[in-house]
């Protein structure tokens, strides 16, 4: 049994010799997403991603311990779980948190969602495609009103109108793995009022404080080749050659820089 301590993000449970998909923050085993796999001394892992990790325990009751695998070969363990996924067995919301999963420990998938894309889930390859043959992401954002709150949609609370418009085709909505308002009161209020805001450099490092925008944003600036900007403003997530409609949003905007 690996136990690993919580950080930012909500923790998972970890069974012997596996993953879990449960989520109790009352059991004892629970673990927390790292980034960097060694230099945090730990690992993550998702939805029916099942293997065993070696490592050293830390205390007598061998509730904790450090992982000692390499990167390398958590990676390639991870490549074979994907191989192994019946991906038909689980919902686009399980799928999708695997496929974090996999790529938090240095696997992408090639069958596995990325996120919500242009009216349909798609792969990291996916993504490429699009953002490749665009020049901006438009990154969903949901708001309220009553307190000027700016918040990434929830990938699992996606509204019909998303499936069921012909969306541009860089529509983009990833899972949050953060739920926090974006920007603080005034900053909100700014941008509301104005109706777009050009983002400073620190406001966009906390922006992609959230693992999955990082990751996005990642992708964006290899494929672009360079850093896109990044603004919030007001958009219309239909797509310019659809017969009719409007489907008006903020939005966390990413733009190739010409």
């Amino acid at each position: 049994m690996l136990t690993f301590n919580a950080r930012e993000e909500p923790p998972f449970i970890v069974s012997v010799g596996g993953f879990s998909s449960q989520r109790n923050g009352n059991d004892r085993y629970h673990y927390a997403y790292f980034e960097e796999v060694v230099q945090h001394g730990s690992f993550i892992g998702s939805g029916s991603v099942v293997g065993v990790v070696l490592g050293d325990t830390q205390d007598a009751a061998r509730a904790r311990a450090s992982v000692i695998a390499s990167n390398d070969a958590i990676a390639r363990w991870a490549a074979e779980q994907d191989n192994l996924i019946d991906i038909d067995r689980f919902t686009p919301a399980q799928q999708v948190e695997m496929c974090h999963a996999l790529l938090r420990l240095g696997a992408e998938s090639s069958k596995l969602p990325f996120g919500f894309l242009g009216g349909r889930f798609a792969t990291v390859e996916q993504f490429r495609q699009a953002i490749r043959e665009s020049q901006v992401v438009d990154v969903p954002l949901s708001h309220a009103d009553y307190r000027n709150n700016l918040e990434f949609r929830d990938i699992n609370k996606l509204t019909t109108p998303y499936f069921t418009s012909i969306l541009h085709a860089t529509v983009a909505v990833v899972p949050k793995s953060m739920s926090y308002d974006i920007l603080n009161e005034e900053e909100r209020r700014e941008i509301v009022e104005g109706g777009v805001k050009d983002l400073k450099e620190h406001q966009v490092r906390d922006i992609l404080k959230d693992y999955a925008m990082r990751q996005l944003a990642n992708i964006v600036t290899e494929v672009w080749g360079s850093e896109p900007i990044f603004t919030i403003e007001r958009v219309n997530l239909i797509a310019e050659n659809a017969p009719a409609g409007r489907l008006d949003s903020w939005a966390f905007r990413l733009s190739k820089v010409n």
